[in-house]
């Protein structure tokens, strides 16, 4: 039986989906929502907009449905660039290919993870259980609801594994494919998540490189480095430039937003003791905080056994990049916590919050040590155990964090109340968080006082009892997700904006301040983007109210709409609450309109100016606008207003307005080429070796 369990490919392939099915079991149906709160607002409307636009032969560069007109393709986590996402969308439809994808990326991911430690000599049954951590712990089944995300934290594993074959290998091909791999993730756009994704994989790099031969892997490494360079340039350069046209950290926002306190570590030994769902007591300590970016639960059994699995990795290599990743977690995680780090403006660090998402280092490097501690059920009687003075080390530098959090957190008394408050109650949670606890310590010393016995019972026993921990306080995190797809779009609303084709239109009701207006066949003002761009401010201060503010509430003054264009506005009911005398997307001038054709992306214009004058429309500002006056190119076009604004002369005039994304075709030219230069410098260097 265990040599069956060990080279059965059959199992092999088929365990990781069995596990899938387990957990994501609520939301599997047809007609069920995978995601959550995010995905809802963010995700699925884009993903059926970019079906919708690709149905009718058109690719989405610019929409008029969200924020009054976006440059909606360089929004990195609609992945609108994601060959992959695209061709799941069209085939499967913007819902079931969400399903798709994110299956898909963790069944490649589960492997890479099982291949990895098969490198490493880490059996089936043993590599299994760092699947279900790594895969099922909190961390990553809270944030489903952040698509982009979670899809690029599935790859992880797969990443980790082929650096592993490079390393060993040295073939250019696996160079390539690497560097492909890490293209699709970038595509994804989740750049916190990318960024780690790239660190973790450096971090194992570099563990298991020596200078001595490091001259030995440069050119497969400048290969990697280059192919993932030009293909993801034209995800980038579009994204940087949205980037740099927006606000989101002029709100107040810092790197230090998100960053766990010291004392919320204790998460990770009771998944409860702040309290759970809507009853997490944390929020009362600190609104910073959301249950999502909090929850850290990996199992008590699988924190106990990867405790004492640590000092069962015997390959140095290893164990070092696993130093490395815990140093980090703590360094990144708790950076509000570490001295001169919260207070610099750090690059890439300090333009993300929300730092506390770094556990994935922690979670990674626990998921291998339990492996090893299953794999090596015993200790043989020859072998030390390697007592790394790195475990020290990490350790007193969490206690430095920890006594620091107490000096210049005043609120740190409150927490330890809160603790007091919730963890002594005697429920059914936390009898059974008991049991586990008891068995997870019985385990542990177990292996520890039974020599020479590796017994494949106790192996797949120690799977079961992982896998119920994560299970038993993990499965209620995706049932609050069980909804209906038909919930997520109310059609009556969308039969209502039919007759305002073209024209802009204000929803006012629940979700519509996030996208759903891209559901909707008529142009809107509402919107939300993870980059708050410039243009999200301006409107919110043209219709007065808090340029802080998400929702469009009672401060609204609706009878200032009519600033941005919007010629009707919609209440939750469908009924219309306000109407504009707004007929044009020109806004008054000395003439009058002869002709008027107006699409997303494209405007038309023929008019009659009774003098030379500026005119003035309702088209968001953005690079990419091309303005022709007669035929003409109009070249000195403002780039701060709000809007486009041109001079015309007198006369009847033709005016075409169309949005060109030069920076997208640029960024794409210049990677063709240099992708084809790559080509033939590596055709001829391999010629040359010949």
């Amino acid at each position: 039986m265990k040599n069956y369990l060990n080279n059965s490919k059959f199992l092999l392939y088929l365990l990781p989906i069995i596990f899938y099915v387990l957990f994501f079991f609520p939301v599997l149906g047809f007609s069920k929502i995978l995601g959550g709160a995010d995905a809802v607002r963010y995700s699925y409307p884009a993903r059926y907009y970019l079906w919708e636009s690709i149905s009718e032969c058109r690719y989405p560069f610019w929409t008029e449905r969200i924020f009054g007109g976006y440059p909606i393709y360089t929004d990195s986590e609609h992945a609108y660039t994601s060959m992959i996402n695209i061709l799941s969308i069209v085939i499967l439809g913007p819902f079931y290919s969400y399903k798709f994808l994110h299956f898909i990326f963790y069944y490649a991911g589960s492997l890479g993870l099982i291949f990895l430690l098969k490198r490493k000599g880490i059996d089936l049954v043993s590599s299994l259980s760092a699947v279900v951590i790594y895969y099922f712990s909190f961390f990553l089944l809270y944030h489903q609801q952040h698509f982009s995300m979670t899809l690029t934290a599935y790859l992880l594993p797969l990443s980790i594994y082929f650096a592993d074959k490079l390393i060993s290998e040295k073939n250019i091909y696996i160079s390539l494919f690497l560097a492909l791999l890490n293209g699709m993730v970038i595509s994804f756009g989740s750049y916190q998540m990318v960024f780690l994704f790239l660190f973790i994989t450096f971090l194992y790099s570099i563990t298991q490189i020596t200078l001595k031969n490091i001259r030995k892997y440069l050119f497969v490494i400048l290969v990697y480095i280059i192919v993932t360079f030009f293909i993801s340039l034209p995800r980038l350069l579009p994204t940087y430039q949205s980037y740099l046209r927006g606000n989101r950290y002029s709100n107040g926002i810092t790197h230090t937003d998100g960053s766990f306190n010291p004392m919320m570590i204790v998460n990770l030994i009771y998944p409860y003791i702040f309290g759970g769902g809507e009853n997490y007591k944390w929020n009362t300590v600190s609104s910073d905080y959301q249950i999502h970016e909090t929850y850290i639960y990996v199992g008590i059994t699988s924190a106990t056994i990867g405790f004492f699995g640590y000092l069962f990795v015997n390959d140095r290599k290893l164990k070092k990049f696993i130093n490395l990743c815990v140093l980090a977690f703590l360094i990144l995680g708790f950076i509000n916590y570490v001295p001169f780090l919260n207070s610099l403006k750090i690059p890439v660090i300090s333009s993300f919050r929300f730092w506390g998402r770094s556990v994935i280092l922690f979670v990674f490097s626990l998921s291998i040590c339990v492996a090893y501690f299953i794999n090596k059920i015993s200790i043989q009687r020859n072998e030390r155990v390697d007592k790394n003075k790195g475990v020290i080390l990490i350790f007193l530098i969490y206690l430095v964090q920890l006594g620091f959090s107490f000096y210049r957190d005043k609120k740190s008394s409150i927490i330890i109340q809160q603790i007091k408050n919730r963890a002594i109650q005697l429920d059914t949670q936390f009898y059974i968080w008991l049991s586990l606890l008891f068995i997870a310590f019985s385990t542990a010393l177990l292996v520890l006082l039974v020599r020479n016995r590796k017994t494949l019972l106790i192996k797949i026993f120690i799977l079961s009892v992982i896998t119920f921990d994560l299970f038993y306080f993990g499965h209620t995190i995706l049932n609050k997700y069980d909804a209906k797809i038909d919930s997520l779009y109310n059609k009556d609303i969308i039969e209502v904006s039919k007759e305002y084709k073209n024209k802009r239109i204000a929803f006012i009701f629940k979700d519509t301040e996030y996208n759903f207006g891209l559901y909707l066949r008529s142009w809107g003002v509402l919107g939300y983007s993870q980059y708050n761009p410039t243009l999200r401010t301006k409107l919110t201060k043209t219709v007065g109210f808090k340029e802080t503010s998400k929702q469009w509430n009672s401060e609204i003054d609706l009878t200032q709409l009519d600033r941005l264009g919007v010629a009707k506005v919609i209440r939750n009911d469908g009924i219309t609450s306000h109407k504009f005398d707004i007929h044009s997307n020109l806004q008054y001038f000395d003439g009058i309109i002869l002709n008027e054709e107006s699409r997303e992306g494209k405007y038309y214009f023929k008019i009659k100016s009774n003098q030379p004058q500026q005119i003035n429309t309702f088209i968001n500002n953005h690079p990419g606008w091309i303005i022709k006056v007669n035929g003409n190119v109009y070249k000195n076009k403002n780039t701060e207003d709000t809007f486009l604004t041109f001079d015309v002369p007198s006369g009847e005039i033709d005016i075409v307005i169309k949005f060109i994304p030069k920076i997208f075709y640029f960024s794409l030219g210049i990677s063709f080429v240099g992708l084809v230069s790559l080509y033939f410098i590596i055709k001829s260097r391999n010629k040359i070796t010949y």
